[in-house]
């Protein structure tokens, strides 16, 4: 069920102003306005966040930018997916911490593309 911007509005007002919000009125006008804004606001949020996560992103470009944040680069043959995968290996290994046998063996795998643990 989809709801209307100023239902969702209305929603959150005092039931005086709920009252008020007659189709045509000022009150109401101003509700619909604002949610239109809100949803357009969560529509757009939910994209950027949505390109920063590892698993939407679409381009290289793109991938190498987050794939900075852990001093990554794609190497010369890798594609996007084959350098996603990397980066979410070594991403993983960076945050867990690479000082013991388990998250060598991750690195090997990682450099190698393929899972050994």
């Amino acid at each position: 069920m989809t709801v209307k911007p100023e239902e969702a509005v209305f929603r959150h007002l005092p039931l005086m102003y709920r009252k008020a919000g007659q189709a045509g009125s000022g009150a109401f006008t101003l509700a619909a306005a604002l949610g239109r804004g809100s949803a357009d606001l969560e529509r757009a949020g939910r994209q950027v966040l949505e390109s920063r996560f590892i698993e939407h992103v679409k381009d290289m470009e793109d991938l190498q930018r987050l794939a900075g944040l852990f001093a990554l680069a794609p190497w010369p043959e890798e594609d996007l997916e084959e350098f996603r995968f990397r980066v979410r290996q070594m991403a993983g290994i960076y945050l867990g911490g690479a000082a013991t046998a388990k998250a060598m063996l991750q690195v090997l795998g990682a450099a190698c593309d393929s899972e050994l643990v």
